[in-house]
C-alpha cells in the first residue's frame, strides 16, 4: 500500500493504492485488489474501465507524478483474474467532475442518504441510521 495526498484546485483528496508497479518495459500499473468474486475476464475488464476508484488513482498518479499510470488493474482475489483497462480522457474527466461534486456537497454541508443493500451492508452506521436498507 503507499499512501498519496494530491490537490484538485481547492480541493485535497487522500487515499492509498493497494500496489503500484513499474514493470521491465518502465510501464507503470496501478492494482487494486477486490474480494468480490468475477469468474470471467469480460467482466473484470468491464469492471476495470467502469471503475471511478481506478480512475480517481489514475488522476492522483498524475498530479504527484507528472504522468498517467500506463494501465490500471483490478485483481478479483476469490478467482485470481484481473481486469486491465487504460486511464482515458473521458473516464479521467469524468472522475475529476466526480470528486468535484462531493467536495462541493461536503463543503455545502449536504449529506443526504444514499441508501442500499451493498453501500448499508458496510457501514459502521447501519444500526442506528434511520435510512439503513435492511
Amino acid at each position: 500500500e503507499q499512501e498519496f495526498t494530491v490537490s484538485f484546485g481547492p480541493d485535497r483528496l487522500r487515499g492509498r493504492y493497494d500496489r503500484v508497479d513499474r514493470d521491465e518495459a518502465g510501464r507503470t500499473v496501478i492494482t487494486d485488489y477486490k474480494s468480490s468474486d468475477v469468474r470471467d475476464l469480460a467482466t473484470a475488464n468491464r469492471r476495470a474501465k467502469e471503475s471511478l476508484q481506478l480512475s480517481i488513482y489514475a488522476l492522483a498518479h498524475e498530479a504527484e507524478h507528472g504522468t498517467l499510470p500506463d494501465e490500471l488493474a483490478l485483481h478479483f482475489i476469490e478467482s485470481g483474474i484481473v481486469g486491465r483497462a487504460q486511464p482515458t480522457e473521458k473516464r479521467l474527466a469524468k472522475a475529476q467532475d466526480a470528486v468535484a461534486t462531493v467536495a462541493d456537497g461536503v463543503r455545502a454541508g449536504r449529506f443526504d442518504p444514499t441508501p442500499g443493500p451493498m453501500k448499508c451492508g458496510y457501514c459502521p452506521f447501519r444500526e442506528i441510521c434511520p435510512d439503513a436498507s435492511r
